[in-house]
């Protein structure tokens, strides 16, 4: 038996697998992804190649038509990228550091804004929030948090929480809508 038309057929049976499952889980229709089969079958946006993972249009591009190229920017929008990037020193210094200008010589360029952090305490409440909710990432080779592990043990906590968001929530808006509220 030959391997090629079989090999051929069952990457189109995954495929067609592979797209009715995504249409599932985006709820399309059978005829949407009907469609969306045949524009990538116009376009060449099917993986062939078993191995190599290319596209049929990246295999046999001339079979296909060439996608549209993005409109290109004009002389005076890079002149003026250009000009802004030499002023901000938003250009690598050198090809060996891969540091920009203003990284390197930070005294020939204006100060950049500082962006304000959190403060200790809001860093430390948030982890001692993520450790009662059981979001703390725990130690171990599996990689899961605590509530991943045994969602049961913080059920409880959780439904807790999002009660007291939920609270929290409409006491703001029923203050905003008696601060908006003329008098």
């Amino acid at each position: 038996m030959n391997t090629i038309p079989t090999l051929a057929i069952a990457l189109v049976a995954a495929t067609l697998f592979g797209a009715t499952s995504a249409a599932n889980a985006q709820g399309l229709t059978r005829a949407q992804v009907l469609a969306e089969l045949a524009e990538a079958q116009r376009t060449g946006n099917i993986v062939l190649g078993g191995e190599t993972g290319l596209k049929a249009n990246e295999l046999y591009p001339q079979l296909y038509p060439a996608p549209e190229m993005p409109t290109a920017k004009t002389r005076q929008q890079v002149r003026d990228e250009l000009a802004a990037a030499l002023r901000s020193g938003d250009f690598i210094a050198d090809g060996e550091s891969g540091l920009k200008a203003h990284e390197v010589f930070p005294h020939r360029y204006p100060a950049r804004p500082v962006v304000m952090g959190k403060t200790r305490q809001q860093v430390r409440d948030e982890l001692l929030l993520a450790i009662r909710l059981g979001d703390a990432p725990s130690l171990g080779e599996h990689g899961l948090t605590p509530a991943q592990r045994s969602p049961e043990s913080f059920a409880a906590v959780r439904a807790e929480h999002q009660r007291a968001l939920m609270a929290q929530q409409a006491s703001t808006v029923s203050q905003n809508a008696r601060d908006t509220t003329p008098r």
